[in-house]
């Protein structure tokens, strides 16, 4: 049986395979953290830029790749590694695998062991899915090089809040502080981010088809009776209305970059 407050990592795998469709056009504020880390990357490590310093980068949960060319526009790894928990994610990456400038290594990154001691460990919006995060920061370390870099983008205690006031259970988030003292052992924090990005829906109907292309239902089953829906949109509308009439969905973006010490 699941433990409460843990990802069923098989429920979660079906979801992001059925939207991967989709997730490249609705994942507007995934691709906006993507974005903020890949600059923060380009500004924190220009010396990492230059033809043959990059080394070897991992990258945890690629998904659809929408980091993975972020980072190789600015950055020229000798061995780019994407890893995903679904396999299925490999016809997503074809023009980056056809073209040479990466490898695929599909696994649950909490449980693989990963063939390589990289420069860099990249992940952007997927260690909230992660059911001990410390554990995984600890196999961080002992897989990067000595001064190698953990860069990634997560989701903070704010994030889809209305959700957890209407339906309860949601993922673990952790704040930035808590991020960063599982970290201070291990590693230096090189720059920490943190900011709100709510997004308006004309209704709850909406709100859950945006939620349903991104992957994001995957925290539970869900069996939504005509009955059900109806009283969700209700509460949604009563709580959660904006003047304009527009109901609002939080996310909690969180940007850190470490160094090995």
């Amino acid at each position: 049986m699941q433990s409460e407050g843990m990802t069923d990592k098989e429920l979660m795998k079906g979801r992001f395979s059925r939207a991967a469709g989709t997730y490249g056009d609705s994942a507007l504020v995934q691709r906006g953290a993507a974005t903020r880390l890949a600059s923060c990357l380009s500004s924190l490590l220009p010396e990492m830029r230059r033809p043959g310093r990059c080394g070897n980068v991992l990258e945890i949960g690629c998904g659809t790749g929408i980091f993975s060319r972020m980072l190789l526009s600015d950055f020229d790894p000798e061995e780019f590694i994407l890893n995903d928990i679904n396999e299925k994610y490999i016809l997503s990456l074809e023009d980056l695998l056809d073209s040479g400038r990466a490898r695929f290594f599909p696994g649950d990154a909490e449980s693989e062991e990963f063939p390589v001691h990289p420069d860099m460990i990249v992940s952007c919006s997927v260690f909230q899915w992660f059911n001990d995060l410390p554990a995984f920061f600890s196999k961080s370390c002992r897989l990067l090089r000595d001064g190698g870099i953990l860069a990634f983008s997560t989701f903070g205690k704010g994030n889809l809040s209305e959700l957890e006031v209407l339906e309860g259970r949601s993922l673990r988030y952790y704040s930035l502080k808590e991020l960063e003292e599982m970290l201070e052992e291990n590693f230096e924090i090189l720059s920490s981010d943190e900011y709100i990005q709510t997004l308006l829906f004309d209704d709850a109907v909406s709100v859950l088809r945006h939620l349903k292309s991104t992957g994001v239902t995957g925290i539970r089953k869900e069996f939504w009776t005509r009955g059900r829906l109806a009283d969700f949109s209700r509460r949604y509308e009563e709580r959660f209305s904006t003047e304009e009439g527009k109901l609002t969905l939080t996310y909690h973006p969180e940007i850190m970059v470490c160094r090995k010490r």
